[in-house]
């Protein structure tokens, strides 16, 4: 029924872009629901606690606790969890999402709509972030609001960066033409930044890299430019994520005073000096699945987090299957030296930060009601995060 309702509201619109606040799924679910009988894993690093209740009023957790602690309102509607596990929606920081619904024409798709919204929510995504995309100049933020607004089914929250902004020549301009924009100096840097800013993004990406053609490298951003961005940005309290993937284009970023990374940086083992400076800033730095050049140095990834750094996951979907992307991140980054706990953290938690999100990412009183019910132990198997059986996003039940 949800496909069907999707399809037929937004045939003829743009695009339609769930931006946080806005739209079914942000907090406005109405009555009484009821979640019981699973065992819950919060997303702040505590313990599991067996058998809960979690109250959602009107969009929102509003007591949680166990069976015999919790009376269960007798005007509810129960979900029984049937002994599964009880997490925070899950939240990917690095997708490419918004063009996958246009056509080739650049009209919406309503199919593609319903494949990637639809389901990355029955895959337990309840909040992405689009980190790349024409949004932000070829058309009007409020005409997304508008059509999301117009939609009756809950739908992930979407955290918009708007095209990646580039250096003029760099070749990833050229390559990625449907999700960047160049700029030539520090003032087209900065009024790049405010315009995209008016337009109505959440935060804004830069590109960090070299991108080697066959001529050799292609220009980047220089460390000016990046500091240009970060200071207009954060005087409209803006976070700035960086696009790298080597040391040296890491160290510019951080030097500009970047907010994030959203690539690991490279195949070789970060210095010490890199990982104290991450952490001294407190940068979170994203995952990428599949991309073998920026693929975590053996035993990196427990230096990073055994120093105090913060991982996040991120997918740099669409892949073939988009919505299973985050499963099988989380699962590498387990394979690569996180607990399960920690693999959970930043795909919650730490993940929601980053997106300047304060009320998703954990199950506690008062905090949005995004969850997902999966069948098993995520601390014991963490691919037994792929067995979705239940998703409530804002406080209505979205799947099944």
């Amino acid at each position: 029924m949800r496909g069907i309702a999707l399809s037929g509201i937004l045939l003829g619109i743009v695009m339609a872009v769930g931006l946080p606040g806005c739209g079914p799924g942000a907090g406005d679910g109405e009555g009484l629901l009821v979640v019981r009988n699973g065992t819950l894993i919060d997303g702040t690093g505590a313990a599991p606690r067996s058998n809960v209740v979690l109250v959602i009023k009107d969009g929102r957790i509003l007591e949680l606790g166990s069976e015999t602690d919790v009376e269960i309102p007798s005007n509810a509607t129960v979900i029984d969890a049937d002994g599964g596990t009880i997490l925070p929606g899950l939240v990917d920081t690095h997708t490419h999402l918004l063009n996958g619904l246009l056509s080739s024409t650049g009209e919406l798709s309503s199919s593609s709509v319903a494949y990637y919204l639809e389901s990355t929510l029955d895959a337990g995504i309840t909040t992405f972030r689009d980190a790349g995309s024409t949004v932000g100049l070829s058309a009007s933020l409020s005409d997304f609001r508008a059509a999301l607004d117009a939609l009756e089914v809950p739908l992930p929250t979407i955290v918009l960066t708007g095209p990646i902004i580039a250096a003029e020549g760099n070749l990833a301009v050229r390559r990625f033409a449907d999700q960047s924009v160049a700029v030539a100096d520090v003032a087209a840097a900065e009024a790049m930044v405010n315009r995209l800013l008016d337009s109505g993004v959440d935060q804004i990406k830069i590109m960090v890299d070299h991108w080697e053609s066959a001529g050799g490298p292609t220009p980047s951003l220089t460390v000016e430019q990046i500091a240009a961005i970060t200071s207009a940005a954060h005087e409209r309290d803006a976070w700035v994520l960086a696009h790298v993937t080597d040391i040296a284009d890491a160290r510019m970023a951080i030097e500009g005073g970047v907010d994030e990374l959203t690539h690991w940086p490279g195949h070789e083992r970060l210095p010490e000096d890199l990982i104290q400076a991450i952490v001294g800033k407190d940068i979170p730095v994203g995952t990428t699945y599949g991309i073998p050049d920026v693929f975590p140095f053996e035993g990196d990834v427990r230096r990073l987090l055994d120093a105090g750094g913060r991982i996040v996951i991120s997918t740099d979907a669409p892949g073939v299957m988009p919505t299973r992307d985050l499963w099988r991140e989380m699962v590498r980054m387990a394979q690569v030296g996180m607990t399960p706990m920690e693999v959970i953290i930043a795909s919650t938690r730490d993940a929601a930060r980053a997106l300047g999100l304060g009320d998703v990412g954990t199950i506690e009183a008062g905090m949005v009601a995004d969850l997902v019910i999966i069948d098993g132990d995520p601390l014991d198997d963490i691919s037994a995060i792929a067995d979705v059986t239940g998703v409530v996003k804002g406080g209505v039940v979205a799947f099944p």
